[in-house]
Parts: structure tokens; sequence; C-alpha cells
């Protein structure tokens, strides 16, 4: 079957034959999707990534030599869009933390193919720094302070000293321009709406409500943007996960 140029160039990284071989058929009947190579060990693909770097990697969990979770890791460095396609869920959660845009589980037919591409096409879509850029405002009335239920003791905040907010479950961690961090038995939603009612911050995703006036710069890269605060702590933002972002 013809390509077009903008086919979604593939490394496939799979030490079982047969599952290369279902790979290499579904991608050989796609319109969406061109094959460049097939590897049966992390090392070597890695090698030929770093090299050659493809559009997409797509990748089991399991070898012989163990799992593929530093492979992994090495390609989310790289900045290159991968999914797992594996015999097992149980690393589903843990795929998507390292920056994985999908994770399915075998056999994989031609429609999850289908939407791993989709999912290629949205990486570079779903951008969480714009929404920052546009929010940033300059109000002049503005809470100031906050009280925080912070296990034994009530603390009041100065909202101008908290670089950032982290949903931790049912806690709450402030994390200061001194390096400090104040952990809330209370979720952040109880704290959310008096937050935002003081325009330097502003909610950029499930887990984290920032200050805007810390903000440093945004690294914006395909899978993630890093948001880079004054005192040096720093927030890594997947830009895939849309039902994060907000």
């Amino acid at each position: 079957m013809a390509k077009t140029s903008d086919a979604i160039k593939v490394v496939h990284v799979e030490d079982n034959a047969i599952d290369r071989a279902n790979m290499a058929r579904l991608i050989e009947n796609s319109d969406s999707f061109v094959l460049v190579r097939q590897f049966d060990n992390c090392a070597d693909a890695l090698s030929y990534i770093e090299a050659t770097p493809p559009d997409l990697v797509i990748f089991d969990i399991h070898f012989e030599e163990g799992t593929s979770l530093p492979f992994a890791k090495k390609v989310m460095e790289m900045d290159l869009p991968f999914a797992f396609v594996s015999s097992h869920d149980q690393f589903a959660l843990q795929s998507y933390d390292l920056g994985g845009i999908h994770y399915i589980v075998k056999p994989i037919t031609s429609e999850q193919l289908e939407a791993i591409g989709r999912r290629v096409q949205q990486v570079k879509q779903v951008d969480p720094v714009e929404r920052v850029l546009s929010n940033i405002k300059d109000a002049l009335h503005r809470p100031s302070r906050i009280i925080v239920n912070a296990q034994n003791r009530i603390t009041v905040l100065q909202l101008a000293d908290v670089v950032y907010v982290q949903a931790d479950g049912a806690y709450s961690s402030f994390y200061l321009l001194n390096g400090d961090v104040v952990v809330s038995s209370k979720p952040t939603n109880h704290y959310e709406e008096d937050i935002l009612k003081n325009d330097d911050f502003i909610r950029v995703h499930r887990k984290y409500i920032i200050n805007q006036r810390h903000l440093l710069n945004i690294e914006k890269k395909r899978l993630n943007a890093v948001f880079n605060f004054s005192n040096g702590l720093h927030i890594t933002l997947n830009k895939f996960r849309r039902e994060d972002l907000l």
C-alpha cells in the first residue's frame, strides 16, 4: 500500500515474533502509518531512535531482560510520542505517568492502532501553556491570605508566598516561596474558590493551582510542559492527558 508523506513513522519493539508480524500487518494495511524498523530488544531500538528519531515508538512492557520502563523514560527524555502494547494491564497508570500516549492490551486491533495515530496528532494540539499566558492578570483587588488546616494547627498563609498548590487525594500541599511545604488535611477543592478569587492564581491541571507571579518560564515540548518557578521549584504537565488539563 502506497503511503503518504505525512504517514506516521513507527519504530516497533517486541520480542514476540508473532506479535511483530501482527503489528507489521496492521501498519501495512493502514494509510496512517509506515513501519520504519522493528526490534526484538530495547537496547538496539534505543540506539536506532537516538540516531534516527521516528514519529512514534510502540513497544511491549515485558522483555527477557526485564520491563521496558527504563526504555520508556529514555524515549520520554527524547520527547518522542510512545505507546505500550502489552499482555498485562497492571502498568497502565505508570505508563501514562511516564508520558505514554496510549496503553493497549494485546491483541491490538486496527481500530486501536488508528486511535494511537489520532493521539499522536493530538499531542501537537493540546497545550496548557497558552491557557496560562492568556490568563495572567494584574488585578488590584484580591484576597491576600488563606486559612489552612495543617495537621494539628491552623495556619494563616500569605497567598503571595504560595508558589503552587498540589492536590493529593484528600490532602493539599501548599508549596511556599521559602521552600517550606504546608500539608493540609483537607482536599484542594476546599480552598479552590478562595484561592482563585486572587487573579494571580490559575488552575492548570486537575492536581495543580499555580501562582503566576512566581512563574519564571515554561519549557514547551511535544509531550509535556515544564513550569519553572522563581524559587527553583518546577512541575511537569503531560500535555496529552486531556482529562487532566483544564
